[in-house]
C-alpha cells in the first residue's frame, strides 16, 4: 500500500485531491488494486479535469 493511498485513506474527510499529470500521461482509465484511493480531478499543464463533476 502506497503513502498516497494511506494518507487519503486515514483522514475521516477527504479534502479534494488532484493528480498532477503531463498531458500525454492522461489517459481514460487506470487500472485500481483494491488499497487504492480514487482522485478528484486530473491537473495537466493545460487543463483540469473533474472526475466527479456531482460532488462540487
Amino acid at each position: 500500500r502506497g503513502y498516497f493511498d494511506k494518507t487519503i485513506g486515514s483522514m475521516e474527510r477527504c479534502p479534494p485531491v488532484y493528480a498532477v499529470v503531463f498531458d500525454d500521461e492522461l489517459v481514460a482509465e487506470v487500472p485500481r488494486d483494491v488499497h487504492d484511493q480514487p482522485v478528484t480531478g486530473v491537473v495537466t499543464p493545460t487543463r483540469i479535469v473533474d472526475l466527479h463533476p456531482s460532488h462540487t
